[in-house]
């Protein structure tokens, strides 16, 4: 369905009305620094979707690629990620490239009754169940000892902040 109108200017100052009552409530410095510049700042790109060609893939399918430089949450996206990130790479399920994971594949041990499977990952990133990664980042927050360290928001504005990043991607 086509988009009737750009919906920048509505998510703007959605944005700006969430960021305000955060802002107020943790006393955040960067979450007050961001909503000035969405004040003040109005020529925000619009978040692109694009393809890109799958050439090694029978029928030549697209990889939808979604780029939001520049848009109304990429400046709080970039900050959000600094609050997250630290909770990602200590775990022991995470690769942080290809090379990495063949290394982890170096290592496991397989036994005569163990089976390897290989699974093609398509269109990873559009089957994530958002409110179910919601949920476990809560968890993750809540319990991080260290938080504090890095914001003042607290676990339930990060998870409202991130929430609302993800809608405006995905709608």
């Amino acid at each position: 369905m086509p988009i009737q109108s750009d919906p920048t200017p509505q998510t703007r100052t959605e944005l700006r009305g969430l960021l305000q009552i955060f802002a107020e409530q943790s006393k955040e410095d960067t979450i007050s620094s961001i909503r000035n510049r969405l004040y003040y700042v109005s020529n925000s790109a619009r978040p692109e979707l694009y393809g890109l060609l799958k050439v090694r893939k029978p029928g030549v399918p697209l990889r939808p690629v979604v780029c939001s430089v520049n848009s109304v949450t990429s400046q709080l996206c970039t900050y959000l990620k600094g609050i997250i990130q630290p909770l990602i790479g200590g775990r022991s399920s995470h690769v942080s490239n290809r090379k990495d994971f063949c290394a982890a594949l170096k290592s496991i041990q397989i036994s005569k009754t163990d089976f390897m499977v290989s699974y093609d990952v398509k269109d990873l990133f559009t089957s994530i169940l958002i409110p179910h990664t919601l949920n476990i980042l809560q968890s993750l927050l809540d319990s991080d000892s260290s938080l504090g360290e890095r914001t003042k928001l607290s676990p339930f504005q990060i998870v409202k902040l991130v929430s609302f990043c993800v809608r405006e991607v995905s709608e």
